[in-house]
């Protein structure tokens, strides 16, 4: 991997960014950040932003809140990082996700009303829009992915200068995905032991002996 300051997920919450957290683990590419209740709170109650820049300057990457709403403040701070925005394939969806995610932590019950669904799609649109507005003349510093549309390995290690590595793709707190086979797999995929397994093959791989031994 060429030489790059951080690498930030920001897409917003229920657009796989567990996912990304897995695939950025399995390859190693440094301490990660992930979603943090008491920084998302502090910047959007207190406007405390130099204080979730601090914490950053101790990781190499991130993903979900509060870090996609810093997106700008992460990209003057740490010159030559890397953004990438997940998305839905469609904003429906997202706004459907994100009210059934309230449900399940007891937040909200029943079924969203449309009123609930557009002021979703409205936020979730604005979100992603922005960002490709900021970045529209920087191809090389953006990366889009939807892991629903088939995005895997090939582009994510691709927009990271990084050789794909031989191990399944980890669909991590799946939702609608993928229908697995079975709840049973799909606990078993969503495990930490599992993403643990994954970058543990991963960096088995890596090993020159192992190369050698594969190419023969």
């Amino acid at each position: 991997m060429k030489k790059t300051n951080k690498i930030i997920g920001i897409g917003m919450s229920k657009t796989g960014t567990s996912t990304l957290a897995a695939c950025l683990n399995i390859l190693n590419i440094g301490s990660h950040k992930s979603f943090d209740r008491k920084l998302k709170e502090s910047v959007l109650t207190h406007n405390n932003i130099e204080q979730a820049l601090q914490v950053a300057d101790n990781y190499k990457s991130f993903e979900d809140a509060p870090w996609y709403h810093l997106y700008k403040e992460m990209d003057q701070r740490f010159p030559n990082s890397k953004f990438i925005l997940t998305v839905r394939k469609d904003s429906y969806s997202h706004a459907k996700s994100s009210w059934f995610h309230g449900v399940q932590a007891g937040r909200q019950s029943g079924e969203p009303t449309e009123e609930y669904l557009q002021s979703k799609i409205k936020i979730y649109e604005n979100h992603n829009n922005a960002i490709k507005d900021y970045f529209k003349n920087r191809p090389n510093d953006l990366l889009v992915l939807c892991w629903e549309n088939g995005d895997g390995w090939t582009e994510l290690c691709d927009f990271l200068d990084i050789i794909p590595p031989h191990v399944p793709f980890p669909h991590a707190n799946a939702g609608n995905y993928k229908k697995l086979r079975s709840t049973f797999i799909n606990k078993i995929r969503n495990s930490f032991l599992y993403t643990l397994y994954l970058k543990f093959r991963y960096w088995l791989v890596q090993q020159k002996i192992v190369r050698d031994i594969i190419k023969k």
